[in-house]
C-alpha cells in the first residue's frame, strides 16, 4: 500500500509597514505584522564565500584546513499571487519612495523609485523564516529587493489573479527568531486582472483597451551591488569561535545602474480594422499607460487596487502572433523619465494599512 508524504510549507514572518531603522539593524520581535505560509523553493539560501589557497594540503593533493570564509551571504526568490497587503509591501521595499494619505476607507500608497541623490541605497526589511513542522525559526536582516515582476493574465477564478516574483538579497546575517511572536493568520483576496480592471493606452484621452488586453508583465530591477558591501571590519558574530564565523556580513547594499531595467510588457488581440499598437511603434510615438487592477472592498466603495501608471513610454519591440492565427500581438515598452511624475512610472496601491516604509523602532 503507497504512502503519501506530504512536505512541511514554509512560513514567513513580515513586519509589512516597517523598514530597518538603518541597513542591517534587525527588527525587534515584538513589532511583527503578517505571516505568509509558501512552498518548498521558496526560502532563503545562505552561502560563504569559501577560498582556498594557492598551497594544497599537507603533503597531498586534496583540500584540507586551507579553506577559508570571506563573508557571508543570504538569498531568496519567491513567487506568489499578491493580496493588497503584499503587494503594498513589495511596491514600497522594491521601489523606495513612498508616500500615504488617507482615501475613503483606506489608505492610498504613491511608490516611485527613489532617486539615487535623495538614496543611495534601497530600504531594507526584517524576515523570520520557519519550517512549519519545526521549532527552529531564522531571522534574516538587511533584506532588500532586488528586482521584482508583477504579472496578470485574463481569465477567470484563480487564473485572473496577480502574480509576482522577485528575488531579495540579505545581508548574510542570520540570528535565532524564536522570540518572534507569530501573527495571527489573516484571510486575504488576491488582486485580480478582470472585467473591472482599466487599462487605458494613448496621448490624452487615451480609450479604454482593457477588452483587448490579454495579459501584462511589469519587471523593476534595481540592480543592486552585492559584491560592493563587504566593508573591513564588519563580522556576523561580536565573538567568533572560529575563522569561519569572522567572516563579514554586508555593511550596505547600494543601487546600480538603474536605467533600462523597467520594462511592460503587454499583449494585445489586434484589431481587424487597423493596427493602432503597430501604427504608434513605426512613428514612435510616445504612449500613456494606467492599469488599474481592483481586490477586496475594505469598507463602502473602497477597495484594495494596484494602479500603475506610465505617463511616457516608447514601444521598444513589436511582435505580431502569425504563427497560429490567434490575432495578437505582443509589445514591450520602456518607461521614460517623466518630469510631471519626477519618475518614468509610478505605482498605487490602496490597502487598510496607514503606512507603509516606517522606520522601526
Amino acid at each position: 500500500m503507497g504512502v503519501t508524504v506530504r512536505k512541511p510549507l514554509i512560513a514567513r514572518i513580515y513586519w509589512p509597514g516597517k523598514k530597518e531603522l538603518a541597513y542591517n539593524d534587525v527588527f525587534i520581535d515584538g513589532e511583527a505584522g503578517s505571516v505568509v505560509t509558501t512552498y518548498e523553493g521558496n526560502h532563503f539560501v545562505e552561502t560563504g564565500a569559501f577560498v582556498r589557497s594557492a598551497l594544497v594540503g599537507r603533503g597531498h593533493e586534496w583540500d584540507d584546513q586551507n579553506r577559508f570564509n570571506n563573508a557571508w551571504d543570504a538569498r531568496s526568490s519567491h513567487a506568489m499571487e499578491l493580496d493588497g497587503e503584499l503587494i503594498g509591501w513589495l511596491t514600497a521595499l522594491g521601489l523606495g519612495s513612498v508616500s500615504s494619505a488617507a482615501s475613503g476607507a483606506g489608505y492610498l500608497h504613491t511608490c516611485k523609485p527613489v532617486p539615487i541623490a535623495t538614496l543611495t541605497q534601497p530600504p531594507s526589511a526584517t524576515i523570520v523564516q520557519k519550517q512549519t513542522d519545526e521549532a527552529l525559526y531564522l531571522k534574516y536582516s538587511g533584506i532588500c529587493i532586488d528586482e521584482f515582476t508583477i504579472s496578470g493574465k485574463r481569465g477567470t477564478g484563480a487564473d485572473s489573479w496577480l502574480q509576482a516574483s522577485w528575488t531579495e538579497i540579505g545581508s548574510g546575517a542570520v540570528v535565532d527568531g524564536s522570540g518572534v511572536s507569530t501573527p495571527s493568520t489573516t484571510v486575504t483576496t488576491p488582486i485580480k486582472f478582470s472585467e473591472v480592471s482599466v487599462a487605458t493606452i494613448g496621448a490624452a484621452g487615451a480609450i479604454n483597451v482593457i477588452d483587448r488586453l490579454v495579459d501584462f508583465t511589469f519587471k523593476h530591477g534595481n540592480n543592486l551591488q552585492a559584491d560592493k558591501g563587504y566593508l573591513a571590519g564588519s563580522s556576523a558574530s561580536a565573538s567568533p569561535a572560529s575563522i569561519v564565523d569572522a567572516a563579514p556580513v554586508r555593511q550596505r547594499l547600494e543601487y546600480g545602474d538603474r536605467r533600462g531595467s523597467t520594462t511592460l510588457e503587454i499583449t494585445f488581440e489586434r484589431t481587424r480594422s487597423a493596427s493602432t499598437e503597430r501604427t504608434n511603434f513605426r512613428a514612435g510615438t510616445s504612449w500613456a499607460i494606467v492599469l488599474t487592477c481592483p481586490g477586496k472592498l475594505i469598507s463602502g466603495s473602497t477597495y484594495e487596487t494596484w494602479k500603475l501608471t506610465i505617463p511616457v513610454a516608447k514601444v521598444d519591440t513589436f511582435e505580431p502572433d502569425w504563427d497560429d492565427q490567434s490575432g495578437t500581438s505582443k509589445v514591450l515598452l520602456v518607461p521614460d523619465y517623466d518630469s510631471g511624475t519626477a519618475a518614468p512610472f509610478k505605482i498605487e496601491v490602496t490597502n487598510a494599512r496607514s503606512a507603509l516604509l516606517v522606520a522601526a523602532a
